[in-house]
């Protein structure tokens, strides 16, 4: 695979994301963690300027991950704080109409 080939390679792994060989999102289907990307860029001859891109690539995938876990985790707490709500307002409605039953039945 010359240099061409494996350039545009690494900027479609990149661009789409993909979980081959390298890729920025973690391990790759092989096992490969994206730490190896640089390393795979370097013993390919690729530019300065591409690894450079690279590690800046990496870096900002890093924190775009440690962003979408916090998002996530906060909407779990939201969803737990609401259902738990959803279930003492059921518990309250399912009591008051019991009330009110009772309070008909002896009219």
């Amino acid at each position: 695979m010359g240099l061409q080939e494996s350039l545009e390679e690494l900027e479609l792994r990149v661009a789409t994301g993909s979980g081959g060989p390298g890729s920025l999102s973690g391990t790759g289907s092989d096992g490969m963690t994206s730490g190896n990307l640089l390393s795979e860029a370097t013993s390919a001859g690729v530019p300065l300027e591409v690894k450079e891109k690279l590690l800046r690539l990496e870096s900002e995938n890093r924190r775009l991950n440690e962003l979408r876990s916090q998002e996530v985790s906060a909407v779990e707490t939201q969803l737990r704080e609401t259902t738990e709500r959803l279930e003492q307002v059921s518990r309250s409605h399912r009591a008051l109409e019991e009330k009110l039953g009772r309070l008909e039945a002896t009219k």
